[in-house]
């Protein structure tokens, strides 16, 4: 199931968001992502762990049930390297 990565750094640059094709959106801190990349790490209802060096495991847990994402770790680095490159980014003059 694709699984859509949203970054919203003028809303809040500490969180990312998880939107399911269902329309479903979870967010939770960008630190946690960052951390379950090489250890697991756990906040609320939202955990996240390594599986061996190429994948990653997001396990989401709410009153309807438990959603498990396996994702690459590659692409979810350069989803993370993004994020921190768009806060560090000078603004612009309008």
């Amino acid at each position: 199931m694709p699984v859509a990565l949203r970054y919203e750094p003028d809303k809040d640059p500490d969180t990312v968001h998880f939107r399911f094709p269902s329309g479903t959106e979870w967010a939770f801190p960008r630190e946690l992502l960052e951390t379950g990349l090489r250890a697991p790490a756990r906040s609320g209802d939202v955990t996240v762990w390594p599986c061996g060096r190429a994948q990653v495991v997001v396990e989401l847990h709410s009153p309807d049930g438990v959603a498990v994402i396996q994702f690459d770790t590659r692409p979810l680095v350069r989803f993370l390297r993004r994020t921190y490159a768009e806060v560090t980014a000078p603004a612009t003059a309008a």
